[in-house]
């Protein structure tokens, strides 16, 4: 028999099973659904034909080199071989009686970039507590982009089911920024909140994750885990009670960046840490605000007490959105007072500073700054300078390179770099919290991607993979110098 899992956007798979619910043969997509389009009450038509992975079009060589490595069990094999392999059977429930979730996380990707949100995906396909709590959109910048991660995925592991939901972003209203230098950080913030925008519109979900691809799933990957976080009552069952109880404190934790600790250097001349995020700090000021002039007001002296002591609170703690707050946001921003509409729509008129998260904050920091500076000016949030916990940043978040004795374990994050996950295993930052551990883990293409699904040798083989496809499909606008 069939069982049709339908979630809350008219996005369905369909999966052979026996009497006895046991998998029977890889489940494949459907027919391709708009997610853009798609009302959330639609069902999969009677007799609906199912759609069979494409025929990989990468070549004789790189087949036999992905069969080599499928025989040799030198990769995971959930990693390269057909679905549903090593899926438990929890999740398999999941799927057919479906989901509704609270939170979802925007993860904005390009093709060099592929071989994370693959891993991430396939991570999150085998946490079961994790699918139930997070849905993930996946946010690209043209169709065609979409069509090459299918493509690499049938490629790879052929059968998977598209049950996280894909969206291609809307050209922003004054066109997309270059693709090169600092046009790649506007590009990926717009796409986020584009994400956040489709969320808004399509989905039933209370919070947004604005996120990169390079995430992992934490409980899969710390030493001494066990992966109970997974599991029935485990650790991600509390996501949504976890970003409540945050909500409740109504306070970014943040620490100042040192003068001395590390610099940037930018040939002609160099910055500390500090004057670089000083200068990200008053862009998004000059963006946010009035003539660039915070307004008289307790509020607006939060946020100058931050930017004049440079306390940088991106990538601190999980980089959620309330999704009503930024309603609230987007609307402001693009200077309309209609609610009735798309948010796509809205988000298409506005031009997002990077650093997407600080906007959201307070409305008066550097891109991620926004986020929270809206909270700030808008929402009745404050600042927590945990500097004495955390000691000084060097650069940007306490969590992305902590200083050595840092007891950013006390805070208990909902998420840490890799950089901090190796410190604290190795003893040189206080040990994680056991009791209220991270759920992701940030930057793990860092570390000599030690805490990544498949490691170096699964980022080679998409890398190779990719080039392969690109040259198929007579496509120039990526080559070997901006995959690898």
């Amino acid at each position: 028999m069939a069982l049709i899992f339908c979630d809350a956007f008219g996005l369905y798979s369909q999966y052979l099973v026996s009497q006895s619910g046991e998998a029977l043969l890889p489940p494949a997509m459907s027919e391709e659904v708009d997610v853009m389009t798609t009302e959330t009450e639609t069902t999969s038509p009677a007799g609906e034909e199912v759609r069979k992975p494409a025929e990989c079009k990468a070549g004789e060589a790189f087949k036999e080199k992905l069969q080599g490595l499928r025989e040799r069990g030198e990769l995971p094999e959930s990693l390269t071989s057909p679905w549903p392999n090593n899926v438990p059977e929890a999740m398999l429930k999941l799927i057919s009686h479906g989901v509704k979730r609270k939170v979802a996380a925007s993860i904005a990707v390009h093709p060099p970039k592929y071989y994370a949100m693959i891993m991430f995906l396939a991570e999150w396909l085998r946490c079961p507590a994790a699918f139930e709590a997070l849905n993930v959109y996946v946010v690209f910048q043209f169709q065609k982009d979409l069509d090459l991660f299918r493509e690499a995925l049938d490629c790879t592991i052929p059968g998977t089911p598209e049950l996280w939901v894909p969206v291609v972003a809307d050209e922003p209203k004054n066109g997309w920024p270059k693709a090169y230098s600092l046009g790649n950080q506007y590009i990926a913030a717009y796409k986020k909140y584009f994400g956040l925008a489709a969320m808004m519109d399509l989905g039933q979900e209370e919070y947004g994750l604005m996120m990169d691809s390079e995430i992992g799933i934490f409980d899969l990957h710390a030493e001494g885990s066990s992966g109970e976080a997974c599991q029935h009552d485990g650790e991600w069952t509390r996501l949504v009670s976890r970003i409540k109880a945050f909500e409740e404190r109504k306070a970014w934790p943040g620490s100042r960046v040192s003068s001395t600790l590390t610099t940037y250097n930018f040939g002609s001349f160099t910055k500390s840490g500090r004057d670089y995020d000083l200068h990200l700090l008053r862009e998004n000021a000059r963006y946010l605000l009035e003539k660039g002039k915070c307004p008289q007001g307790v509020p607006c002296q939060k946020v100058e007490a931050m930017v004049n002591h440079v306390v940088w609170t991106w990538w601190t703690e999980l980089p959620l959105v309330h999704l009503e707050v930024g309603k609230r946001m987007l609307l402001y921003l693009a200077k309309q007072t209609n609610s009735k509409i798309s948010w796509r729509s809205v988000a298409r008129h506005v031009f997002f500073p990077r650093f997407e998260h600080v906007l959201y904050q307070s409305t008066m920091i550097p891109h991620f700054a926004a986020l929270r500076m809206w909270c700030v000016l808008h929402e009745g949030w404050d600042i927590r300078d945990v500097t004495n916990i955390t000691l000084e940043a060097k650069w940007g978040s306490y969590l992305e390179d902590p200083q050595h004795t840092s007891r950013l374990a006390e805070l208990r994050p909902m998420w840490v770099s890799s950089e901090a996950l190796r410190r604290a295993e190795n003893g040189q930052i206080m040990a994680l919290s056991t009791e209220e551990p991270p759920l992701f883990i940030f930057h793990v293409d860092k570390e000599d991607l030690r805490y990544s699904f498949g490691g170096k040798k699964y980022k080679e083989l998409w890398e190779d993979l990719l080039l392969n496809l690109l040259k198929v499909d007579d496509r120039t606008d990526y080559a070997e110098e901006n995959i690898h």
